[in-house]
């Protein structure tokens, strides 16, 4: 499945969340995913929508992952691969404003984490972008990021505000040469404070945004919206 993924053009991502999927599938089914029936598909679709009460959004990416498998990689022709549909909500999602971003921001202790999330926000980057930031993407004489493969391997530039820059500089300084500011190796790292940055997605959330300062402020946020108000 996984060359079918890959000849299909599936990023690295992708392939492991399709994976997952029909991990998942063979866990429940107690057997090989390619020796299932039509009928331990429809249990299974149907036990992690009623029982497991999955939203709509994690139901319909099941659904497409599934079905690549039963029709690339083990092709079946059964009915239940064409009846799937998922009937999507539409919500607006929450946004916080500026001063709420900048409280958030402001309690983050660690010098690295700060510069990270802050580039983060300024930038509009996703976390695996930033994690993947080099020096020679930075840009000052133009003020611009260039952000390489992004969703859809696409790249694209990105402007760059003097006051982050600015930051960016003075982080830079602390950790000495070399042409990684995220990921792997070496990272989003102060000097004297820190020995790793996160080198990966969760690992940036669970060392920042779940520290007890920036989740006791963030619930306090969602506190004050729940009664109309705002900080």
């Amino acid at each position: 499945m996984q060359q079918d993924l890959q000849l299909n053009g599936k990023g690295a991502r992708t392939q492991e969340s399709y994976l997952r999927a029909v991990r998942k599938f063979a866990e429940f089914f107690g057997n090989s995913p390619d020796s299932a029936t039509e009928d331990d598909l429809r249990r299974y679709l149907l036990y992690v929508k009623n029982e497991q009460a999955w939203d709509f959004s994690t139901l319909n990416v099941a659904h497409c992952e599934l079905k690549f498998f039963f029709l690339r990689t083990c092709p079946r022709d059964w009915p239940t691969l064409k009846k799937l549909k998922v009937k999507m909500e539409l919500k607006l999602p929450t946004v916080l404003s500026i001063d709420e971003t900048q409280v958030l921001l402001r309690v983050i202790e660690k010098p690295a984490m700060k510069c990270f999330f802050t580039v983060v926000y300024a930038l509009g980057l996703r976390l695996q972008e930033a994690l993947q930031l080099q020096v020679s993407d930075i840009d000052s004489a133009r003020t611009m990021v260039h952000v390489h493969r992004g969703k859809e391997c696409r790249d694209r530039l990105v402007p760059l505000p003097n006051s982050t820059l600015l930051l960016l500089r003075r982080f830079y300084a602390t950790i000495g040469t070399g042409p990684t500011l995220g990921g792997l190796t070496s990272t989003w790292t102060a000097a004297g404070t820190e020995t790793t940055g996160p080198s990966s997605t969760s690992g940036a959330l669970k060392s920042t945004f779940f520290s007890s300062e920036v989740f006791i402020c963030y619930n306090l946020l969602g506190t004050d919206r729940s009664n109309g108000q705002s900080r």
